[in-house]
């Protein structure tokens, strides 16, 4: 949609995305080895009987030196893959192949009915967002989207010029905010507010 947006060429667009496809493809490995290394040296120690090595743990670990408090996900899921197929779930395989089948029917739905019809087809990927985050950004989404239709209901001109800067630029305020959060941590700084919603404990 940017490149649409822009103008870019189709092709220099599609160049772009298979060279960083291919770039992550092995880099991302790549990395996961290098940081991850330490701890595979730290469980082996372990498995020896060697538990004061063992406990310094890898360059990911919670306290490592490349510790981030956003970085716990990311690292079990590619803690997880690394283990090949045998250590996913049962039949995972088929469950992430008729699940991508649904979503490319349901783009191929919402890119060939009517625009009025279109707008009510939900998008594969921002369903996938929630799934691979928790339910809690769905009430983000709702938030947004209220926001734009309220925009677009009152003042349509300016919001058609400007939703996509504010959407940005949010994204980007968001990012930002992941060094302030780092930095909190690092200088052991908690949030002032810690609400949970949990059965309470029978008395």
């Amino acid at each position: 949609r940017a490149g649409y947006m822009t103008m870019a060429s189709p092709t220099a667009v599609f160049v772009a995305h298979m060279v960083g496809l291919g770039a992550g493809c092995l880099l991302a490995p790549a990395a996961w080895l290098v940081f991850n290394a330490p701890a595979v040296m730290a469980s082996a120690a372990a498995a020896n009987g060697s538990y004061a090595v063992a406990a310094t743990g890898g360059l990911l670990a919670s306290d490592g030196f490349f510790a981030s408090p956003v970085a716990g996900v990311f690292r079990s899921t590619a803690a997880l893959a690394s283990g090949g197929m045998s250590a996913l779930p049962q039949h995972v395989l088929w469950v992430g192949l008729s699940t991508m089948v649904v979503g490319l029917a349901i783009n191929a739905v919402h890119d060939t009915v009517p625009g009025s019809i279109s707008a009510l087809v939900p998008i594969p990927a921002a369903m996938g967002v929630v799934f691979l985050s928790s339910a809690a950004i769905a009430v983000d989404v709702v938030v947004g989207a209220s926001a734009r239709v309220f925009w677009r209901l009152r003042y349509p001109r300016s919001a058609d010029a400007y939703a996509l800067v504010v959407g940005c630029a949010l994204i980007a305020g968001e990012g930002l905010w992941g060094l302030g959060k780092t930095l909190l941590a690092a200088f052991g700084v908690a949030s002032p507010i810690c609400m949970t919603f949990t059965m309470a404990p029978a008395v």
